[in-house]
């Protein structure tokens, strides 16, 4: 009980951006259980701990945190929970330069968010595709997906900024026409669509 307080302080240390708190709690957590004990604790602990040396800008050890803590969701049927993870670990490789292996991990995260109907990390993953796409040239595409995260009501704090930002980047290198377009197929414009035609591509 008292490791899943800690990491509760912990998370709640992360998004106050107080890092190194943050820190502290988790490990904490971690010198209490063990995995065989309490898969969770454990796996939520090197998780958010990924989560802390993304923000403190050491990809490599948030990628090492980040797969020890994956697996533990995975083997005990928190898919949810290892969907959400596997969200960071995506991000911490393109950090480090493995754009193929990032869009891999949002992929397969996406699919698992699909299946678990974990719709705010759906949203997560999906302004992170975009971003990505759009780095490769497909502006359009990007410029809608990141559109409709901005406007879900489901999307969290972090993802909200995260898609407003690449809207307002987007929108300059769009035509007139272009945006029109957008605009006026917003309704047919699903999450549910977006992640099909995402995943059909693959």
């Amino acid at each position: 009980m008292i490791a899943v307080t800690l990491n509760t302080l912990g998370f709640v240390s992360i998004q106050l951006s107080r890092f190194h708190e943050a820190h502290e709690f988790l490990q904490e957590s971690l010198a209490l259980v063990t995995a065989a004990e309490d898969p969770w604790s454990v796996g939520t602990a090197y998780g958010n701990l990924g989560i802390v040396e993304l923000a403190r800008g050491n990809s490599a050890e948030a990628q090492n945190l980040l797969q020890k803590s994956i697996p533990l969701f995975a083997d005990s049927g928190m898919l949810g929970d290892a969907a959400y993870f596997m969200t960071f670990l995506g991000e911490s490789v393109l950090l480090l330069g493995a754009t193929e292996d990032a869009e891999s991990y949002w992929l397969d995260a996406i699919r698992i968010a699909r299946e678990t109907q974990a719709l705010p990390t759906e949203l997560a993953i999906l302004v992170r595709l975009a971003r990505l796409h759009a780095g490769k040239g497909n502006v359009v595409d990007a410029y809608r997906w990141a559109r409709l995260v901005a406007g879900h009501p489901a999307a969290r704090q972090d993802t909200h900024s995260r898609a407003k930002k690449l809207c307002a980047e987007l929108e300059p290198k769009l035509t007139l026409q272009q945006q029109q377009s957008i605009r006026s197929s917003q309704e047919r414009d699903l999450l549910d669509y977006f992640i099909q035609e995402i995943l059909a591509q693959t």
